[in-house]
């Protein structure tokens, strides 16, 4: 199972462009369950087993997209999803090559047929988005940058539980959190780039919401 998710960033059959970023579609086609027939399950365990390392981006960039959309402005969202962040950001930060979760929920099932159809549904939306990716300034999206990343990532996480005080303040971190771990799930060190400054500017602009509110 290790060796699947190692294998989402080697070549692919048919000698792939290696300036493409293994980008969303790859990270879905990764995620598609082995047994679809009636009655068959994955688990969320074996599904954050198969995107390895990526697997911290995915779950950094779900809660981040969460807290920036409507359902940011509902009353202990932004604690929530901050808490989640800052869970994940920590463990990318300690260098675990994998996601860990609670055991409990990585027992989770999830049908095998209606996993194939949501990424069917998501695959053409995801396609044309995907081709904007491609894998530059690697030293900013791979390797031992991960590890680095995860600090910008922890204080825009920590800065989410006051700014729940600020209307719509914890859009700032959130955005910047989207780019930072979209980057690193994609390997696109450009993308990763505008995260940072991104990243610079909300920090900025979160203190400063939050001492005007204090």
């Amino acid at each position: 199972m290790q060796a699947a998710a190692d294998s989402g960033g080697g070549a692919k059959p048919g000698g792939a462009d290696r300036s493409q970023a293994d980008g969303l579609i790859e990270m879905l086609d990764d995620l598609r369950p082995v047994d679809t027939e009636a009655g068959g399950h994955t688990t969320l365990g074996e599904l954050v087993e198969r995107l390895g390392r990526r697997g911290h981006a995915a779950a950094i960039f779900a809660p981040a997209l969460l807290a920036l959309s409507p359902a940011g402005a509902i009353p202990g969202m932004s604690i929530a999803t901050g808490a989640i962040i800052l869970g994940m950001a920590g463990q990318l930060a300690l260098g675990h090559d994998g996601l860990w979760m609670p055991r409990r929920a990585a027992r989770v099932e999830v049908p095998a047929d209606r996993l194939e159809d949501a990424i069917d549904w998501l695959e053409p939306k995801l396609r044309g988005l995907d081709r904007l990716f491609r894998r530059r300034l690697p030293q900013l999206g791979q390797g031992p940058a991960e590890r680095l990343l995860a600090l910008p990532m922890i204080v825009l996480a920590l800065l989410m539980f006051p700014l729940a005080l600020v209307p719509f303040g914890v859009a700032m971190p959130s955005a910047a959190l989207c780019l930072l771990s979209l980057g690193l799930a994609v390997g696109d060190g450009l993308v990763v780039a505008f995260g940072l400054t991104a990243s610079a500017a909300a920090t900025a602009g979160s203190v400063w919401a939050i001492a005007t509110v204090l």
